[in-house]
């Protein structure tokens, strides 16, 4: 394999081994209006617990429990079944005979997955072992709206936050009964002039890149890859165990990196460096199409600040733009157009006087 080849298929290698590996195959959270927070984690009687701790990440997506060395916290599932084991070191077990345990694989349940046969709320909990650090994250489906579709009492076109539901997630605690309380409320999205104006401005980007020099264009094109590369590799590290994230966010940019330097070791004058180096907007128009509801939507999937992520949405969408209309360019340049070139001559008429 040439050193190219080898170098594309080393980055490949990183990111896969950079992809989080202990998600149960559960949805990854994604741009949302919604927005579930914890309120506090209590006991029976409403006294707040000290040390153990929870929040919800990806906007309405997972919720994470945290509980200290020495505690003993059980999870209960949606049939007051033992769903998830919290042990006093550190580990952390889920059931596989709860029904939670599989129908937690998807946002919206019972609508995407099944529960197998075996799982049955009333049988002996079957442990199986998640984490090691006294922190998991899964889909519980009491903390967001379990339907595609808005919730009736949810005006959108309110510009003032709404609160959808309360919730509460039942827990044992030492033996005894606690719960974590939160809020699950509808946000409402920016002004429509604010997508209008990121698409302006990524129009505009794009132009700009189309016509500028080559060595300046590189350079915008590699810095724009690392930034998308850096965010979606945040995204994995700050995950908790049991969440998602989706891989597409760092193997995307990834290929786009890998092709923008195997594309600079071609020489200057080669066609192919060339063409390499305009690739490397394909991969990252996908990925600034994947973050491009958080234009209109205000909670990210991921713990960064979403004005960051509209600009990088932007200058993704921007890079990509500017690289497809390239290779069509360049496509169209190699198709000849003169159809009234003189087909060479037949061998009757070189034999004819």
């Amino acid at each position: 394999m040439s050193w190219p080849g080898r170098a594309v298929l080393l980055a490949l290698l990183t990111l896969a081994v950079l992809a989080p590996g202990h998600a149960a195959l559960a949805d990854p959270a994604r741009p949302t209006h919604f927005r579930s927070h914890v309120d506090g984690v209590v006991t029976a009687d409403g006294t707040p617990v000290a040390g153990v701790m929870a929040e919800v990440v990806g906007g309405d997506a997972y919720l994470v429990l945290t509980v200290p060395s020495g505690r003993l916290v059980e999870v209960l599932g949606y049939e007051g079944e033992a769903y998830l084991r919290f042990t006093p070191d550190g580990r952390v077990e889920v059931n596989t005979r709860s029904p939670a345990r599989w129908l937690n694989d998807a946002r919206f349940g019972a609508m995407d997955v099944e529960v197998p046969a075996g799982a049955d709320a009333d049988a002996p909990p079957q442990w199986e072992l998640v984490a090691t650090s006294g922190r998991f994250a899964w889909h519980d489906h009491r903390i967001h709206f379990m339907s595609p579709r808005l919730p009736s009492d949810v005006d959108p076109r309110a510009a003032s936050l709404q609160e959808v539901f309360a919730w509460e997630v039942p827990l044992l605690l030492d033996g005894e009964d606690a719960r974590i309380e939160g809020t699950l409320v509808w946000l409402p999205g920016p002004s429509p002039v604010v997508p209008v104006a990121w698409l302006v401005v990524t129009i505009a980007v794009a132009g700009w890149l189309a016509v500028t020099m080559a060595p300046r264009r590189d350079v915008v094109v590699l810095a724009v890859a690392v930034l998308t590369l850096l965010t979606g590799v945040i995204a994995v590290l700050l995950a908790p165990p049991g969440a998602d994230t989706e891989p597409a966010l760092t193997v995307l940019p990834g290929i786009a990196v890998a092709l923008w330097f195997v594309g600079r070791r071609q020489p200057s004058t080669s066609a192919v460096g060339g063409l390499l180096r305009e690739l490397v907007g394909i991969p990252l128009l996908a990925w600034g199409l994947w973050w491009a509801p958080t234009w209109w939507r205000p909670v990210p999937p991921a713990a960064l600040p979403i004005g960051l992520v509209r600009l990088l949405v932007a200058a993704a969408l921007a890079v990509g733009l500017a690289g497809v209309g390239a290779v069509l360019w360049r496509a169209a340049a190699a198709v000849p157009f003169d159809r009234d070139r003189r087909l060479p001559p037949s061998a009757s008429e070189r034999c004819s006087p």
